[in-house]
């Protein structure tokens, strides 16, 4: 009967365990740093509104916009302008909505009384949304996501560089 040797098989990683854990640390410490993450997004959701209000809610209310003032425009003291911007007499209200954002979220506001009546059409004023709705900038914010998620991938893959 012939003599069975063993075999011998010898593996090498590359990168090697130790700096494939560092790499792995750090890609979950870049997303779980998620300020400018949602710093991100609120900005995204100030452009919507501002965009929206340069449209006059073409945005929110797509194919008709905000519902037209009733006399076809307003009166500036003894002159009527019929060429007045819906919700932009004084630019006060389009001004109002600053973005904000902490580590775990991101969103627009105003603080001005009579937003909300426009943007629910509260108290006899017709409904005028001035903010999005979620389905309105989920691709967006899938987008800014998506782009995050790779970066803390990027960030660490030049390390892979040193191993080939």
């Amino acid at each position: 009967m012939a003599e069975i040797k063993p075999s011998h098989i010898s593996v090498e990683l590359k990168p090697p365990v130790g700096e494939l854990r560092k790499m792995h640390a750090e890609v979950v410490k870049r997303l779980r740093s998620t300020e400018q993450l949602y710093a991100s997004i609120a900005v995204l959701l100030d452009r919507f509104v501002q965009r929206n209000f340069k449209q006059e809610g073409a945005l929110t209310h797509p194919g008709t916009g905000w519902k037209t003032l009733r006399a076809g425009g307003r009166w500036k003291g003894k002159t009527f302008d019929s060429s007045a911007k819906i919700l932009q007499d004084t630019g006060r209200l389009r001004a109002s909505f600053f973005p904000f954002h902490d580590k775990t979220s991101a969103g627009i506001g105003s603080d001005i009384p009579y937003s909300k009546p426009h943007e629910e059409g509260l108290n006899g004023l017709p409904e005028r949304r001035m903010l999005p709705q979620e389905k309105q900038v989920k691709e967006e914010v899938k987008k800014v996501y998506d782009y995050y998620v790779k970066q803390a991938f990027n960030a660490v893959s030049d390390l892979f560089g040193r191993f080939k």
